[in-house]
């Protein structure tokens, strides 16, 4: 997966410790990505970014030759304008906040999400080969005609997961495995259109309990 975009600045994080997002010091040259800009995360080692200021940006690139990179939203907003890749060692994690824009989120290597608010026209996608964890019983608010596109290994368990207005989407397509663990729902709130479920790989459920699915489903899995 490749992300071209052109007439963008570049911001490259510089600090192997981790930190801040917010901190101008943490990016080369100094100062902190936006809309009209491109963050690269590619410095080798064990860290992780918190986005720790409300942040909209064109483009993030995250992954490193060696190490595990992560990308933490615990209670601010990230707005993603065009794209951003989570490669293969790397991770996005989502414990708060919102995940928000009309972009694309490609995730190569691990997704987790316990709690917090996914809207805009925007799609995240789990390639082949990633995964990614729903968990927790913290609320996850899916809204306004989001995608969730998942090729690679999703699992569910704890609850929370709360889908809202204007059919957000979840789509596992051919090769997908989508898991849903114990009695972990997926609940429409407030008024129709109810949310699509789209599955054309592999659903199952395993664990105790029963699971409510409330939406349109669409089974060719």
């Amino acid at each position: 997966v490749s992300i071209e975009v052109s007439a963008l600045n570049t911001f490259t994080w510089n600090n192997p410790a981790g930190g801040n997002g917010g901190d101008a010091l943490n990016w080369t040259p100094n100062g902190v990505p936006g809309t009209d800009d491109k963050a690269i995360i590619d410095l080798s080692g064990d860290y992780t970014v918190t986005v720790n200021v409300d942040v909209t940006v064109s483009v993030i690139d995250m992954g490193a030759a060696s190490g595990s990179q992560r990308l933490l939203v615990t209670n601010r907003r990230l707005n993603i304008v065009n794209a951003a890749l989570i490669g293969g060692s790397a991770s996005f994690e989502q414990q708060g906040g919102t995940l928000g824009g009309a972009g694309f989120m490609d995730i190569a290597g691990q997704w987790t999400w316990t709690a917090g608010l996914m809207d805009g026209n925007g799609t995240l996608r789990i390639l082949p080969g990633a995964t990614g964890t729903l968990s927790g019983t913290g609320t996850k608010e899916f809204r306004n005609n989001r995608v969730l596109e998942n090729g690679g290994v999703l699992t569910y368990t704890g609850n929370g997961l709360r889908f809202y207005n204007n059919a957000p989407s979840i789509r596992n397509l051919e090769g997908g495995v989508f898991e849903i663990v114990g009695e972990a729902d997926l609940n429409q709130f407030f008024a129709p259109p109810a949310y699509l479920l789209e599955n054309a790989g592999t659903m199952r459920k395993t664990g105790a309990g029963t699971t409510t699915v409330q939406a349109a489903v669409v089974n060719t899995g």
